[in-house]
């Protein structure tokens, strides 16, 4: 547990270090099911690009998962319905999409213990590669 702990910290002290204006950052958002990876689903995916200290509006994807069993309770927070669920996209693709970034750029989320929880998962399920520099 320490040697994680410690890893982790050097990592984002590393990070930290670097000159954050040269860094390319990915800020990705999620709507979900729930809070629990292992019972909830991902319902949309949306991210954005920030490159030379400016936020690339023209690239920002918003995708909906058709996949999704049951949306619950979850549309009252997030006003995604049924049938936006029906012209949605695979989580595959939505997740292949996105994961060409996990390499290149920092990612960045509202609450990236939650999301990234959900992202790991996936990944996991679709045979991803789940390594990324967050923040």
């Amino acid at each position: 547990m320490v040697k994680r702990w410690l890893s982790r910290y050097l990592a984002r002290k590393q990070l930290l270090a670097a000159d954050a204006y040269k860094e390319r950052y990915v800020v990705i958002d999620m709507e979900l099911t729930g809070l629990d990876p292992r019972q909830h689903e991902i319902v949309s995916v949306a991210w954005v690009m920030i490159e030379d200290q400016c936020i690339k509006l023209s690239g920002a994807q918003h995708l909906i998962n058709k996949d999704v069993q049951s949306l619950e309770q979850s549309p009252i927070y997030h006003g995604i319905a049924k049938h936006d669920i029906a012209a949605g996209e695979s989580l595959e693709t939505i997740l292949g999409k996105l994961h060409q970034h996990f390499g290149e750029c920092i990612l960045v989320f509202h609450n990236a213990a939650l999301d990234w929880g959900f992202l790991k998962q996936a990944c996991r399920t679709l045979g991803l590669d789940a390594k990324a520099r967050l923040i």
